[in-house]
């Protein structure tokens, strides 16, 4: 697959040596970025409060893009250009940014990404070590794995949201591997009986359900048509099924759910 089919981009600052760098702000603790660590959406009411941090320019110049410990701050008319493009798992969280002599500037947004996608070719970038969390050191290039990208980008073309109102609950159809669009069966699923396989712990868990987390659904038979007794996969086959299991887990799944799941389980 090209490369230039995913239509992302890195957005960084220019070499302005006067751009001040950030840090929070202590004096004001409600108001700490740890929210950047746990790829959750925050609470729209939050706002976070940052200061200068050394060595501060002479004269510092507060452009568009300013640097949170490699976390992009933006400015709001960065803000107001986003905000016209759909972005998945995003949202930008208001900042207060105050200089040293007290000056406060209140146009400035935080970017939140909270998911996060293994999509970097380990064996042809080049970097200097991966932490145990999964951090990246002293990258000088970066390559993606365009397989794996093209898995989930073709899982997001090709889910959709239904509303279980038996189980007062939201599940997502996300099918990674299929052949067939799931645009093409929306009208076929709509007020139909579905067969549907789901794990088990994320049906009873309270956090999934809900129109913002909703049940992830890997497996779907339809009727063949219209109440027809005779149902089939849209997966084609076991094997398809498994693939798109596979993917979920390793690329889509919450790493801290992942860890919960499976940190107990040993390799036989």
């Amino acid at each position: 697959m090209n490369t230039k089919e995913f239509d992302y981009y890195l957005i960084e600052s220019d070499e302005n040596y006067l751009s001040p760098l950030l840090m929070n702000d202590d004096d004001v603790e409600s108001g700490a970025t740890a929210f950047l660590r746990r790829y959750k959406p925050i609470d729209e009411n939050i706002v976070t409060h940052l200061v200068f941090n050394p060595p501060i320019p002479p004269k510092p110049d507060m452009t568009d893009y300013l640097n949170l410990n490699c976390r992009a701050v933006f400015s709001t008319k960065i803000r107001d250009v986003l905000k016209e493009i759909s972005i998945k798992d995003f949202q930008l969280v208001p900042a207060i940014v105050k200089d040293p002599k007290g000056n406060e500037y209140s146009d400035y947004w935080i970017a939140n990404t909270y998911r996060k996608y293994a999509f970097l070719d380990k064996d042809k970038s080049e970097y200097g070590s991966i932490t145990s969390k999964g951090s990246w050191s002293m990258i000088k290039k970066m390559v993606v794995d365009e397989e794996r990208m093209s898995k989930v980008l073709l899982a997001d073309r090709n889910q959709f949201t239904i509303f279980d109102g038996n189980r007062n609950k939201y599940f997502r159809i996300l099918l990674i591997s299929s052949y067939e669009s799931m645009k093409n069966h929306r009208d076929d699923i709509k007020n139909t009986l579905v067969k549907v396989r789901v794990y088990q712990s994320q049906l009873n868990d309270p956090n999934y359900g809900t129109r913002e987390s909703p049940i992830p659904i890997l497996y779907l038979e339809i009727p063949k048509y219209k109440n027809s007794p005779t149902y089939w996969m849209i997966e084609k086959t076991p094997e398809k099924y498994r693939e798109t299991v596979y993917y979920y887990l390793a690329y889509i799944m919450p790493k801290d759910e992942f860890k919960q799941r499976f940190s107990n389980r040993t390799n036989n």
